[in-house]
């Protein structure tokens, strides 16, 4: 049978049911880690740690596995969130996200309103929850910088950098500001970053570094042809 003879709501009826599957599937693979890496089950098998052993065994990446275990070993403090994935009301993105800052307190009211809500809108939660320690700060401040430099063979330019959290948030709101006068490109998500949204050429007219660029220092000569700044 071919899922394309059949009708629109029983396909839908049917990726239904294969969503909470893998929902539920998900809830009992990480209960399981999670106790395995309690108990230290690797050491049977000659791994160092339970994310070495995801690896070897399932051929993750080692990022996967990495997150893979701290969902786990997060969602045992987790109880409402975790019945939430196993009942299909969370999916992944929302159940990892919300593990990012929810707490035992918080835990069966995040469940509940991000069962209704879009993982876009657990991800503004989080930043706005995320606690950053004075070190942190401290860190991302004195590690922000700018580069740009102009391609001679395509006269493009080319840009690199890390921003510290405030400023990131002001360059994405100026970005998302000129992204919002072009035609959105049909196959990408609200999610993707401006340069995918754009379907239409942006001018160059439309880039304002005032908008969001801090008091900078440039390093190295003016006049060379790769720019840097630090605050």
């Amino acid at each position: 049978m071919s899922w394309s003879e059949v009708s629109a709501d029983d396909r839908t009826v049917v990726l239904d049911q294969a969503m909470g599957l893998i929902a539920a599937a998900q809830r009992l693979a990480l209960d399981v880690i999670a106790a395995a890496d309690t108990v230290e089950d690797f050491l049977a098998d000659g791994a160092t740690d339970m994310v070495s052993w995801l690896v070897a065994r399932y051929g993750m990446a080692r990022s996967t596995a990495r997150q893979w275990v701290a969902v786990a070993t997060s969602l045992q403090g987790l109880p409402a969130i975790a019945d939430a994935l196993g009942e299909g009301r969370l999916g992944w993105d929302r159940m990892r996200t919300l593990c990012r800052f929810a707490t035992a307190e918080s835990d069966e009211e995040l469940a509940e309103e991000a069962a209704e809500s879009s993982a876009a809108t657990v991800a503004l939660w989080a930043r706005e929850q995320r606690k950053i320690t004075s070190a942190d700060s401290d860190d991302a401040y004195v590690e922000r910088s700018l580069r740009w430099w102009w391609n001679q063979h395509d006269r493009s330019l080319r840009l690199s950098g890390r921003l510290a959290e405030d400023d990131g948030a002001r360059l994405e709101k100026a970005l998302d500001r000129i992204a919002s006068g072009y035609p959105r490109n049909p196959d990408t998500t609200p999610d993707c970053s401006m340069v995918l949204r754009c379907g239409g050429r942006m001018p160059s007219s439309s880039w304002h570094h005032s908008d969001w660029v801090p008091t900078r220092t440039l390093i190295g000569p003016p006049s060379s042809c790769t720019h840097r700044w630090r605050h």
